[in-house]
């Protein structure tokens, strides 16, 4: 049979009654000698972790994904390959053997769920199940999908009759607003500069765009020390554009966003506009009109892009340490 004299022995002498060999199955219970030392994943777990992450702005309730922040990249293409020569980089500096970049890419996808690419705007999800859909499955969704895709018709279709007249009439306005992703400072080209940066701060934007010509925009800025990106952030910098941003010829305003709950389409928005109504004397009407879930392109879009263009070409010029 081809087994060794010893093992057969060992087998007839840990036999029971039975004939059956009744000692325990060792194997599978030796530590591996190659196996990875754990203060060795524990500093790589740190080193993964020490990189921003980012939420999907729309499906929040329903991923647990995670984005990283792909503006630390030299190249602005962050990859499992950077980040271990980022890593690689760090463990020179703190004189400690890095692990091989199969062990790093093992343990960041079997520990993390992260991702390196958050769209602009996430995929709509009723016309994403329903592309994947098999044929049978089609037909039962065909009926939501057909309604889906009239109201986002009909939204562009709204927003596009409200720019025509925000074009022709002086007392009206169109106004598109959005909250930018999170940004991250100090921000630069240089991959070293995150390690270097005594403090990392979180800071939101949210864009208003005027679609009628002159396209006048505002940024509206401020850090995570100074407050959330919840509706009472979102209500008092509308309410702040609206009493002191819109002149007093404008009579009626119409406010266009995505259908985020947590800050836009919620009752503390709503009544914040009934305020404002009330209290800003040349304005007789606000509107606040939602484009359909998953297809809220708005041309305050331009806006993010114009700024994560200029943050991208950037330079740093001195870094203190």
């Amino acid at each position: 049979m081809g087994d060794k004299s010893e093992s057969k022995n060992d087998a007839i002498r840990k036999r029971n009654d039975m004939g059956l060999y009744k000692d325990s199955d060792k194997r599978g219970k030796h530590e591996p000698p190659n196996k990875t030392n754990e203060a060795d994943v524990n500093f790589e777990k740190k080193h993964i972790e020490s990189f921003p992450v980012m939420e999907p702005h729309y499906i929040r309730q329903t991923s647990k994904r995670r984005y990283l922040d792909a503006s630390l990249s030299i190249d602005a293409s962050l990859s499992i390959t950077k980040m271990h020569q980022l890593y690689k980089d760090k463990c020179t500096e703190n004189n400690i053997i890095p692990v091989s970049e199969i062990t790093y890419r093992r343990i960041f996808c079997t520990h993390y769920n992260f991702s390196f690419f958050a769209p602009k705007k996430d995929q709509c999800l009723i016309c994403s199940n329903f592309n994947k859909a098999r044929d049978d499955e089609k037909l039962v969704l065909k009926e939501e999908y057909t309604d889906h895709l009239a109201r986002k018709a009909s939204c562009y279709s709204e927003k596009a009759k409200d720019k025509e007249r925000a074009e022709k009439d002086k007392e009206f306005r169109c106004v598109t607003f959005d909250l930018q992703a999170v940004l991250q400072i100090p921000s630069g080209l240089v991959g070293q500069l995150y390690y270097y940066r005594k403090l990392c701060v979180t800071i939101h934007n949210l864009c208003i765009y005027e679609v009628a010509l002159p396209n006048d925009a505002y940024c509206f800025a401020w850090s995570e020390i100074n407050g959330k990106r919840g509706s009472s952030e979102i209500g008092s910098i509308l309410y702040h554009y609206l009493s002191t941003c819109v002149p007093s010829h404008v009579t009626e305003v119409c406010l266009y966003s995505d259908t985020c709950g947590g800050q836009n389409r919620n009752q503390y928005v709503a009544a914040l506009l009934i305020f404002a109504v009330q209290n800003i004397s040349h304005l007789r009407k606000i509107e606040h009109k939602f484009l359909e879930s998953g297809h809220s392109y708005m041309e305050v879009d331009s806006m993010h892009s114009s700024i994560e263009s200029a943050k991208k070409n950037s330079e740093v010029y001195c870094m203190p340490v």
